[in-house]
């Protein structure tokens, strides 16, 4: 089974730690005003070098806009997570999903995993789940991913 965590989620994954298992919904801050909702997420990670992890979601017509901001003490490795059970193609910059296309501005090219896993549901077997890992640069304090259908 892959294992129900952080790591098997759309979320950031920090010096290889994922939210803590631990997290409630105590542990974020909504707001949405009409167009743009943000999340503060940060302390769901339950890391002291983590001071801010805002991740807002902004709405157009066809395309919704990720940003995830940090605020964070020293240099770290940061990995944006997106996981997918339909297999995804590197197009370019581009990554594709059946009809849904994922694109960071700055050109950060993700490395995808496979991973077989059995289904939570008996009656499905084993099937693939696809890791979308986008690196971050290490001076880097945003990411942004863009997804249009």
């Amino acid at each position: 089974f892959f294992h129900p965590s952080a790591f098997a989620h759309c979320l950031p994954i920090i010096n290889g730690i994922g939210q803590n298992d631990k997290s409630t919904e105590e542990d974020a801050i909504c707001v949405y005003d009409g167009n743009i909702l943000s999340i503060e997420i940060g302390p769901a990670y339950r890391l002291d070098y983590l001071k801010s992890l805002n991740r807002s979601f902004r709405f157009g017509e066809r395309e919704i806009t990720l940003t995830d901001t940090y605020i964070i003490d020293g240099e770290n490795e940061i990995k944006e997570r997106f996981v997918s059970l339909i297999e995804p193609q590197i197009m370019g910059d581009v990554v594709k999903i059946d009809d849904v296309f994922l694109k960071n501005p700055k050109g950060i090219i993700p490395k995808i995993t496979i991973k077989e896993v059995k289904a939570h549901v008996s009656t499905v077997g084993e099937h693939n789940v696809y890791l979308i890992d986008y690196t971050m640069p290490k001076e880097d304090t945003t990411f942004t991913l863009e997804i249009t259908m």
